[in-house]
């Protein structure tokens, strides 16, 4: 027999290959109505998913079939936020062989994990897509997954019967309905799940669905793959699809904070009535994170007199957890060389004095809670301190470095840490008294009212007319506008802030 050549080869495998996709698209063609006409609850991509996966343990491709075994397909998570009744569904598809032949009743378990997620379940009730069923409980149970052994988890155990129809469509969907409550921390709650894997020589696609009305504002947290959206004025879904795990903050808008009610009277005493506006706007526009020291408010006053500038820096903290009011409180681990552009002379947390100087004994907590000390000059800021709460009101005095010649203006990025972001608000006065300045923004716009500059604001969400008429303004308006829609929304908060508050000012 004669040896084929490499092309001879090469062409055999082409075609090969393109058959096998014909005959794998006309199987899912054919597959696709059943999952569609029984379920009714998947996505044409989620089914093209489902068939492929059918298909190959259909082929013996992904594990060794055997006829009286049952392998999982696919699995969905459907939280509904709409309505008054709040459900998380989890849909299982099963794949039954069509030789099988085990027509009795059986049990069948899947998990969804679920890690500090502030809800807790009420009822339950399951749905069999096509046989009798019962219920034979469910409840949080240990996992046996090596990655998964420390995470609780809520898990299914159904009993149902296999019936003729499910043979002949060679799968079977499990549904299972939870009802629960969300423990509520100032609106805040928090998806932090992980699926795990079914079977440790299988593994199963996983999407979640989320369905919101306008009560909500939404953040993916740290999952790009989640379409985010700032707030929901209808209804609406987030979709992510074929994954194991994702993370997802969210903010119920009507439960509204006002500072005045969290924090003592006297911590207030120098914030004015349009202050607390401004902090209470905040509070209940920006989506928040937990364990996170969130910024909501800047107030800050120049005082020029003597060729020097002293600053009064007071700025709120929000810091909530999943625990409650009794909150983390600011925590500040930071330190930098080099020459300073402030000196900081005095630092209070909540009225109670940040100690100066890095002594020992300052790093034992005291009976509020707090510890930490800071180190200040004009060659070196060094901050650690702690202080338990979920409201921090800190208060700093500081003045300008005198071998610096010009004064820094913009405070939002002083102390490491903090969280700056869309929504934070600020508010600026700079005392004058006879001296001149100018601004390293040349186009930023501001009045003089008695002896006086004052202006104030908040970063704002993306503003595409907006983005380009800054653009225009930098020194580098090609790059900017040549970004992509991606990198100009993540250009856009220094820019923005930029736009709002000059960096710096010099005396003329």
């Amino acid at each position: 027999m004669g040896a084929s050549s490499s092309n001879e080869i090469s062409e055999y495998q082409e075609n090969h290959t393109k058959i096998e996709a014909k005959t794998e698209q006309k199987y899912i063609e054919q597959e696709k109505t059943k999952i569609e006409n029984i379920s009714g609850i998947f996505r044409e991509e989620e089914i093209a998913l489902i068939n492929q996966k059918k298909l190959k343990i259909a082929q013996g491709k992904s594990v060794e079939k055997n006829k009286n075994i049952i392998y999982p397909l696919y699995q969905k998570i459907k939280v509904d936020l709409s309505n008054q009744t709040k459900t998380v569904t989890n849909y299982m598809v099963l794949y039954v062989p069509k030789d099988y032949s085990q027509l009795k009743s059986m049990k069948y378990i899947y998990h969804l994990i679920y890690n500090n997620t502030n809800f807790t379940f009420k009822e339950k009730y399951n749905l069999v897509s096509s046989s009798p069923k019962t219920t034979t409980g469910y409840g949080y149970l240990p996992r046996e997954d090596d990655e998964m052994e420390n995470l609780p988890c809520i898990s299914a155990n159904i009993e149902f019967i296999i019936a003729e129809k499910d043979i002949k469509n060679e799968f079977i969907t499990l549904t299972t309905t939870y009802t629960f409550d969300f423990e509520s921390f100032y609106g805040l709650h928090e998806f932090n799940i992980s699926f795990g894997k079914e079977n440790k020589n299988f593994d199963v696609p996983k999407s979640a669905l989320f369905i919101f009305n306008g009560d909500y504002i939404i953040d993916n947290g740290s999952n790009n793959k989640l379409e985010e959206s700032n707030s929901v004025n209808k209804n609406e879904e987030l979709f992510l699809f074929n994954n194991n795990s994702f993370e997802m903050h969210i903010k119920d808008k009507n439960p509204k904070i006002d500072i005045r009610n969290e924090v003592n009277e006297e911590l207030l005493l120098n914030f004015s009535d349009k202050d607390i506006e401004l902090i209470n706007f905040t509070l209940n526009l920006r989506k928040w994170k937990f364990g996170c020291d969130n910024f909501i408010y800047l107030k800050t006053i120049h005082n020029i007199k003597n060729n020097k500038n002293y600053i009064k820096l007071y700025y709120v903290v929000f810091s909530p957890t999943l625990y409650g009011k009794d909150g983390m409180g600011v925590e500040h681990y930071f330190g930098e060389d080099g020459q300073e552009l402030i000196i900081i002379k005095e630092f209070k947390i909540n009225g109670i004095k940040v100690k100066k100087g890095e002594e020992a004994e300052d790093n034992i907590e005291n009976k509020f809670g707090y510890y930490g000390y800071f180190i200040s000059d004009e060659y070196q800021h060094k901050f650690e301190h702690s202080f338990r709460n979920t409201f921090s009101i800190c208060e700093l005095d500081c003045e300008s470095n005198e071998n610096i010649n010009y004064f820094l203006l913009d405070f939002t990025n002083f102390i490491s840490g903090l969280n700056f972001d869309f929504g934070s608000s600020f508010s600026y006065e700079i005392l004058l008294n006879g001296n001149s300045i100018k601004f390293s923004d040349k186009n930023f716009k501001y009045q003089i009212k008695n002896d006086k500059i004052i202006f104030d604001g908040h970063l704002d969400d993306y503003d595409e007319q907006k983005y380009i008429e800054i653009a225009k303004k930098t020194d580098k308006p090609k790059y900017y506008l040549e970004l992509s829609n991606e990198d100009r929304r993540s250009e856009w908060k220094y820019m923005r802030k930029d736009d709002l508050i000059p960096y710096k000012m010099e005396l003329i």
